[in-house]
């Protein structure tokens, strides 16, 4: 019999029968010329595709096939994927990005900048106010204003401006002053001018005085000549005695000075001495004082001490003291009355007695008592450490433990819990034991003048202006304490300036109550009480005639005749001294000669 082909479900098998037997062979196939070939059903061997199959998708000759990188072109050639790199347009943007899947950049469509977005060609705002920005292909560009120095001594800047400013006048004490205007001092002789934004000084200076006395009289510069002696406000004639606080100074009047003499009081030899009321020099004090009481010499004297024995020895109290014998136990009390301590049987803490070896309440619950010969002696409890964030303590417990809570101001919170914040931009929950907080970003307002309203986070624009909890409208004027501040309410801004005054033309000037500037004054004031121009004024000094002259309290004195008379007086209320007639003796009148 010949050989004949046996069939089998293995198409790359050739299997024959030989003599009684099945023999197969592996059939040979040629390999194929393309990238991706593919095995035909029911064939063994693989031929190329006049397309391409990848991911088990077929593509026809030519058709794009989506490639991993987005960055690859490829195509079905020839059964092949073939790929090449995807050439990118130039951008002429430096602030560029690529989109998620996409293999090119692109410019970055406006600026961000502290959380806030702004569009191509937007003005950027700065805290430099000298610079200028823009948001330009993606990136904020600044340019900065140069400034050239002011042609003054004084200048400024002014708030939310780039460059400085001459200063116009000069301030003092809340007023200003123009240009060569003379500015007040509290320093008499200082003559000030404003000159150039700064307040010049120049001095006035004093002539030298022969007199010994000197007094400067109130608002003005130089000293002058006192005639007599002044002390504690009063005036004291040439060779009037003069009193003191010290008892033992004699003082008199001595060319326009107060001179004083002082007693020299004996050496005293006794202990305990004392200075009688209004007498100068020390006595000897007899027996010895002791709150109050008097005791004798040699008597004892009672002490609140219980271990003193004091006695009174030469005007003064001697004590000695007690000595007291150590004792064997180690809790000890001193018995109410008596000097020296005694020994005490148990313990005793908070007003309550314990014996020997008594527990004894601590005074928290980590702390553990007992009564040990006489004394309290107290361990502690050590408590483990715990890993967790938020712990608690147990009421009558000595250590924490650990609890799956947020605590926030003396208050617990649940997982996953609001928890309220004193921030209105911050928005608090409960995790995993902690307070989790997140913050609101705000889109700055386009107005000049913002303000953050009570209870919100981000600024609102101010509507019209707000001074002293009163709100105006934008060209309303706006009142102040300063009655030469001139204000206005202008863009949300309250706007001032000075009313200048001009110094008036007389040497008395007061300011009027709710105005502005001085004006002359033409009455005077003397203790509290007003005279008109040209109105006598009353005087303490008799020999003085004195007149309101233009605000200011002028004085003429008369000169009194010399009398050669040995005895004078001087009537109350007059200004020269009198010869005195007669003589005068315990209360009874004698005329002359007699």
């Amino acid at each position: 019999m010949k050989d004949a082909s046996v069939p089998d479900d293995n198409p790359c098998l050739v299997c024959t029968c030989n003599k009684g037997n099945v023999d197969c062979k592996k059939k040979d196939c040629a390999k194929p010329t393309c990238q991706y070939p593919y095995i035909p059903v029911g064939q063994c061997c693989p031929v190329c595709n006049n397309g391409c199959v990848v991911d088990g998708v077929n593509h026809e000759e030519g058709e794009e096939v989506l490639a991993d990188d987005p960055c690859d072109i490829c195509t079905c050639s020839q059964g092949d994927v073939d790929c090449m790199p995807r050439a990118c347009d130039p951008l002429t943007c430096t602030n560029t990005y690529v989109p998620y899947g996409e293999c090119c950049p692109v410019c970055r469509k406006g600026c961000t900048l502290n959380g806030v977005n702004y569009n191509e060609g937007d003005t950027v705002p700065d805290d430099n106010p000298c610079a200028k920005c823009k948001c330009m292909n993606g990136d904020v560009t600044c340019s900065y204003t140069n400034c050239t120095n002011p042609n003054c001594d004084n200048s400024y800047t002014p708030k939310g401006e780039c460059c400085p400013k001459c200063v116009e006048g000069c301030e003092m004490n809340g007023v200003t002053y123009k240009e060569g205007q003379t500015v007040p001092d509290e320093n008499p002789c200082a003559n000030c001018v404003c000159r150039n934004g700064l307040v010049r000084c120049n001095y006035t200076t004093c002539e030298p005085l022969t007199c010994a006395n000197k007094v400067k009289p109130a608002g003005k510069c130089c000293p002058e000549c006192r005639e007599g002696c002044v002390r504690n406000g009063k005036t004291y004639k040439e060779g009037e005695t003069v009193p003191d606080d010290n008892l033992c100074a004699s003082c008199t009047c001595q060319k326009g000075d107060v001179t004083c003499t002082y007693t020299t009081c004996t050496t005293l030899t006794c202990k305990d001495q004392y200075r009688p009321q209004g007498e100068c020099c020390a006595k000897c004090r007899e027996g010895c004082v002791m709150s109050g009481k008097t005791y004798k010499e040699g008597e004892s004297v009672p002490d609140d001490n219980p271990c003193a024995t004091c006695t009174c020895k030469g005007g003064e109290v001697e004590c000695s003291y007690k000595t007291c014998v150590a004792l064997p136990c180690a809790n000890t009390y001193i018995p109410s009355g008596e000097c020296c301590p005694a020994c005490k049987e148990g313990c005793e803490k908070d007003g309550k007695k314990y014996k020997e070896g008594e527990s004894i309440p601590g005074n928290n619950a980590c702390e553990n008592c007992k009564c040990t010969q006489g004394n309290v002696v107290c361990t502690y409890t050590s408590c483990q450490t715990l890993t967790c964030t938020n712990k608690v303590t147990t009421p009558g417990k000595c250590c924490p433990d650990c609890v799956q809570v947020c605590k926030m101001n003396g208050k617990d919170y649940k997982e996953g819990e609001n928890v309220p914040s004193d921030n209105p931009c911050q928005t608090c929950t409960c995790r995993n034991g902690d307070v989790d907080c997140v913050y609101t970003v705000c889109v700055p307002p386009t107005c000049p003048n913002t303000y953050t309203p009570k209870g919100k986070c981000c600024l609102e624009c101010v509507q019209g202006c707000t001074m002293n909890g009163k709100t105006y409208k934008d060209g309303d004027a706006v009142p102040t304490k300063d009655p030469c501040e001139n204000c206005t309410c202008n863009n949300g801004d309250v706007d001032c300036d000075f009313t200048a005054c001009a110094p008036p033309p007389c040497d008395v000037s007061y300011t009027p109550a709710a105005k502005c500037c001085p004006v002359c004054r033409t009455d005077c004031v003397r203790n509290e009480k007003t005279y008109k121009d040209g109105e006598s004024v009353p005087d303490d000094n008799p020999c003085a005639t004195c007149k309101c002259a233009k605000g200011v309290v002028k004085c003429g004195y008369k000169d009194c005749t010399p009398l050669t008379c040995a005895a004078l007086y001087k009537p109350k209320g007059e200004c020269c001294a009198k010869c005195k007639e007669g003589c005068e003796k315990n209360g009874q009148k004698y005329e002359h000669g007699r």
